[in-house]
């Protein structure tokens, strides 16, 4: 019988969460609630998906350090959720407003990519390791080889946490590439905090907005097109995924003592307040 091709996940919400409620005075849940978290999660995806495969954070951001370490060259990261270096290219795919069609930029609050690359021009850096967590069709990355090229900065070697065979043969015209965990084919590859409402760095940021993004949850991100959850699950997995999120941000705010308002998220939500509005009472209103 032939293999079928997993539904993969790669964990990172935990250690978002907490930095994020660590920068804002928030008291962050413990490890056992977002394990029992990732569970809920891996079981409703393997009521859609026959394959489901988790991947820790922990193994994904120490299997980069040893493939970074073992190059002897100087790292230039584009995820700071798994490593992080002084060099940095802090870009994001950023949807155009009210449309399907995104193009890479800055994240929200770091400098314009062009000025990043003018600081990666004015250090010693010539040859570099380039640094992602997930290498998919590979376009972001040859964009910025390409990018450092022009600044004469040569990308030796490029080490990711997850690679998919496609994108790894396309960023192989390019650079040399070594990845801690290889799929030939997968259904989707995932960041778990992309799924859930008011997560910092969930979903796709919306250009030129204040820090509102779109996750993969309806009715804010097309859970579809851009997670591979089939249209006949969309409804009932995004309730799950606005249920998940809810639980989450009552657990902060019972621990932290203090209600959680809609202009100090990590990162606002699409078609939701961002203003002083409390989150959690806002999101159950997408509740039915």
């Amino acid at each position: 019988m032939q293999n079928q091709k997993p539904y993969v996940i790669s964990r990172g919400l935990k250690s978002i969460t907490q930095n994020w409620c660590r920068e804002n005075n928030f008291t962050a849940p413990s490890d056992s609630f977002f394990l029992k978290m990732s569970s809920r999660l891996e079981n409703k995806l393997k009521d859609i998906f026959p394959v489901v495969e988790i991947i820790s954070h922990r193994e994904i951001s120490e299997g980069i350090k040893l493939l970074v370490e073992e190059s002897k060259l100087t790292p230039i990261s584009l995820d700071r959720i798994y490593f992080q270096s002084s060099l940095n290219l802090d870009i994001t795919r950023k949807m155009l407003p009210d449309r399907d069609k995104y193009i890479i930029g800055n994240r929200f609050g770091t400098l314009p990519v062009n000025e990043q690359l003018k600081l990666i021009h004015e250090s010693d850096a010539k040859e570099v390791v380039l640094i992602d967590d997930v290498l998919f069709s590979g376009g972001t990355i040859v964009s910025m080889i390409e990018s450092l090229k022009v600044i004469n900065v040569e990308v030796r070697l490029v080490c990711v946490g997850i690679g998919i065979e496609e994108g790894i043969e396309n960023v192989e015209k390019y650079s040399q590439v070594k990845c801690y965990k290889i799929y030939d084919e997968v259904i989707d590859e995932i960041c778990n905090w992309d799924f859930y409402p008011g997560v910092p760095f969930a979903g796709r940021l919306i250009e030129g907005s204040n820090n509102v993004g779109r996750p993969y949850c309806e009715p804010f991100g097309d859970i579809t097109n851009w997670a591979s959850i089939p249209e006949k699950y969309a409804t009932n997995f995004s309730q799950f995924l606005i249920r998940e999120s809810i639980r989450l941000f009552e657990e902060i705010e019972e621990l932290s003592k203090k209600s959680i308002l809609c202009n100090e998220l990590g990162r606002k939500v699409y078609k939701m307040p961002t203003d002083g509005t409390r989150f959690v009472d806002a999101l159950k209103e997408y509740l039915h």
